[in-house]
């Protein structure tokens, strides 16, 4: 048993406070095959900050969970490809979000600033092991109780949001022996005293033949959320190696209107049955070009309704040269589907056909001073067009330094917003995005890391757009703004920098500066004044130290 206790200081800035947090990590091996991880009174303040994303659609954002605690053995909560952004049933993320908001008369205002910072745990503990053919996994997680300030007319008091109860099940058994396939089942509950408690069920299988030419994997899911009708979802993937260069996939998923993984895991959207098809095939070994890609691929969508939500043909060609640079074009094409998301499932209208194409270069990656470049012109599924353009750099001058930076600008005449009730707007949009991160080991135990996030979008409305009511068509009804009252800017900005001394084996300090910045308007229409003035407005700000030493009550 190895016992790492840790204490940290946090100083947040913007609000004028600090504390200090005590805590302790265990971690058991009792048996080789065995092994029990634990934190009490855990401190994620140190943790890398997320990608600044500025989302407008229907559908929620996935952001990856990047604590360590959670991160290390996460493989086992995975059961399948898809477990890793675009299906999950469990999503570790979930634990520690931010907490319910207490349910108030109207008469009291409660101060949402709460919000802008996850819940509290009181601990976690997470156990894995295996026996034989089966592999396991076991995960709890207890939140702290959350306080909000609230104001009435008289007084100002406390109130407090129960925290949550997380727990996680994971059983498999594997078979590797000529033919591999395995079967598992994974459970997941989320305990909430406000909403009700939310359950997700799952049993997963794969295969690969013993030529390792054909593999499948598949999934059925079932959710059971409080106040709501049970969910179901499920899909299977297949995939084939007719010969060293041809390459056949096809998958197929189901997802009806009331599965809800927002409790526990993560579902890019609901309420749809599609299936997918690729071919691929593969060259290798000309005078000039080690290896051409090509690939063909349809989809589909429908909702349970048998409407079409989506379809897709797309073709794409991709040749390395013997230098390792690259260069990828593709061509995708939409033919006319309903829209049934941009106005939240209340209201959905037929699109027009689209079609898309790319161009990317990047050279050898390997090399000291490498580059990526990419173009794409879109058509959009209403009017107008847009198209994006980029750029990223990476530099290593030497070992222990490396520079990366990126810039690209979208251009939109094309972007389509719900008003409410049958009412749209079709913007004209800017949107600017800057990436730049600098990473250096001063030694081989430390290291500095620094990164810069920032994303801009500036929109001016162009078009009133209508539906009507009987034809599900949008249509004009003038192109006057009133007074640019319905142009908005959205700007966001991100900046970390972080320092880790390991100052004998796993006894690390950590102290990492976070300031993130939040602005609703432009500064002369340009991007670099945007950018300070809105560093300049900061909404979050803190510094953060943290000492984690081994002690010597390992046994």
């Amino acid at each position: 048993m190895s016992i790492f206790p840790f204490i940290s200081s946090h100083m947040d800035v913007v609000g004028s406070s600090s504390r200090e947090h005590y805590g302790v990590d265990v971690f058991w091996r009792p048996t080789t095959h065995f092994q029990i991880t634990g934190t009490l009174q855990p401190d994620f303040g140190t943790v890398e900050a997320d990608d600044v994303i500025i989302n407008l659609s229907a559908f929620e954002s996935f952001f990856p969970d990047r604590r360590l605690f959670f991160v290390e053995g996460k493989e086992i909560f995975l059961p399948t490809l898809r477990a890793y952004g675009s299906l999950v049933p469990f999503h570790s993320r979930r634990i520690g979000d931010r907490p319910n908001i207490p349910q108030v008369d109207n008469e009291v205002d409660v101060d949402l600033s709460r919000l802008t910072s996850g819940s509290e745990l009181y601990g976690a503990l997470k156990g894995t092991g295996q026996i034989q053919k089966f592999r396991y996994g076991i995960l709890g997680a207890w939140e702290k109780d959350a306080i909000f300030r609230a104001r009435s007319e008289h007084d100002t008091f406390d109130l407090k949001s129960p925290g949550r109860s997380f727990g996680v099940l994971r059983l498999l058994y594997e078979n590797n022996i000529r033919t591999r396939y395995g079967v598992g089942m994974l459970s997941v509950v989320s305990l909430d005293e406000t909403r009700g408690n939310a359950y997700t069920h799952s049993i997963d299988a794969r295969f690969q033949s013993e030529s390792g030419r054909l593999s499948t994997e598949s999934q059925v899911l079932l959710t059971e959320v409080a106040h709501q009708d049970a969910g179901y979802a499920g899909f299977i993937d297949v995939r084939y190696r007719q010969s060293d260069t041809l390459r056949h996939s096809m998958a197929v998923s189901y997802i009806d209107p009331e599965f809800d993984l927002s409790r526990t895991g993560f579902a890019s959207r609901g309420d749809r049955l599609s299936m997918q098809y690729s071919l691929s095939s593969v060259q290798y070994q000309t005078t000039r070009i080690q290896q051409v890609n090509h690939s063909v691929s349809v989809s589909g969508s429908w909702n349970s309704l048998g409407t079409r939500t989506d379809a897709s043909i797309g073709l794409a060609a991709a040749i390395r040269d013997r230098d390792q640079n690259s260069l990828s074009v593709s061509v995708n094409y939409k033919p006319s589907y309903v829209d049934d998301a941009t106005a939240y499932r209340k209201f959905k209208f037929h699109t027009r056909p689209t079609s898309r194409v790319a161009v990317g270069l990047s050279s050898n990656s390997t090399k000291k001073f490498h580059q990526v470049a990419w173009f794409s012109f879109r058509e959009e599924r209403i009017q107008g067009s847009s198209n994006s353009l980029g750029f990223q750099m990476g530099y290593r001058p030497r070992k222990s330094l490396a520079f990366s930076w990126s810039l690209s600008k979208d251009l939109n005449n094309g972007l389509v917003l719900h008003q409410g009730n049958r009412e749209f707007i079709r913007y004209r949009s800017w949107s600017p995005t800057s990436n730049f991160a600098i990473q250096f080991f001063p030694t081989t135990r430390q290291q500095i890391r620094l990164d810069l996030q920032c994303r801009l979008i500036q929109a001016k409305a162009y078009e009133y757009l209508t539906l009507e009511e009987r034809a599900n068509k949008i249509r004009s009804i003038g192109f006057e703004v009133n007074g640019n009252s319905d142009d908005f800017s959205i700007s966001r900005a991100s900046f970390q920098l972080r320092y880790r001394w390991e100052i004998a084996p796993l006894s690390d300090l950590f102290v990492v500066y976070t300031r993130t910045g939040a602005l609703d308007a432009t500064v002369r229409n340009a991007f670099l004044p945007t950018l300070r003035e809105t560093i300049r407005e900061r909404n979050t700000e803190n510094l953060a130290v943290k000492f984690r030493w081994r002690t010597a009550l390992d046994y």
